[in-house]
């Protein structure tokens, strides 16, 4: 159930930054556990994240399509094959546009720029085409979210996490998907509050998530070899003497 967050942007063009932070987070949760099992996604974009709905109608969000997903080298953490390039040109990192090595670092960038677009509503990057979008990756420095959407505040923490997670030099971006949304979520929270955000934020604090709630450990189950308690057969019953009469009567003890 429920809708690609691309359908979701093109309804509502920008979402509300708790609204967005809290997606980014729960998307992150789920990069990260691929990261940590040595997959690349290689193909992040608002159409791989589904919005479903918490009772308490806040989103749950699933990341899917791992269709051009690849395993990372145990040794360096980076899918090595190069010269190949694959994914979608809107979200891609600029190592991934010119077929260099990738690794964790170019799924947070992707990240980062649907965290962009979820806020302002518009791409990172300008260009009229996704020649022109991948050419200014390659060019430019992303645009700044006051630039992009000037009727908000923007806090400065948060546009340094973009400046960050958008930067060139992977070696400058954040090295794990989670810390990068933790840091979004944060300069988020800066933001001047307003009563839709204290509405979002009540609905937040009311739904337990993993990232958002302290882990609980799960009842241990018992081992399969465990030894079973075995019930007792019940004892057969006496044979009948052939003469019960006789034995009645002479004390032999079948009737007791």
């Amino acid at each position: 159930p429920g809708e690609p967050m691309s359908t979701t942007l093109a309804r509502e063009h920008a979402l509300h930054a708790l609204r967005a932070a809290d997606i980014i987070l729960q998307a992150a949760d789920a990069l990260s556990t691929a990261h940590a099992l040595g997959i690349l996604h290689r193909d992040l974009k608002p159409d791989n994240i589904m919005l479903a709905k918490t009772r308490s109608g806040t989103d749950l969000v699933k990341l899917v399509d791992f269709g051009i997903a690849r395993v990372m080298s145990s040794n360096t953490q980076a899918f090595t094959s190069t010269g190949i390039i694959v994914g979608t040109p809107d979200f891609m990192s600029p190592e991934q546009i010119t077929g260099d090595a990738l690794d964790i670092r170019s799924d947070i960038y992707a990240l980062a720029l649907i965290a962009f677009t979820a806020l302002t509503g518009a791409s990172a990057f300008p260009g009229g085409n996704s020649r022109e979008t991948l050419l200014a990756r390659l060019t430019q420095p992303p645009r700044r979210l006051k630039e992009v959407k000037d009727d908000l505040p923007w806090p400065d923490e948060l546009q340094k996490v973009f400046d960050r997670a958008l930067a060139a030099d992977r070696d400058e971006r954040f090295g794990d998907a989670t810390e990068f949304a933790q840091a979004l979520d944060e300069a988020v929270g800066t933001m001047p509050a307003t009563k839709t955000m204290e509405l979002y934020r009540s609905a937040l604090l009311a739904r337990t998530t993993p990232s958002r709630s302290k882990s609980v450990t799960p009842p241990s189950l018992p081992r399969v070899d465990a030894e079973v308690p075995r019930r007792e057969a019940p004892k057969p019953a006496p044979p009948a003497p052939e003469n019960a009469d006789a034995a009645s009567h002479s004390g032999a003890g079948w009737t007791q």
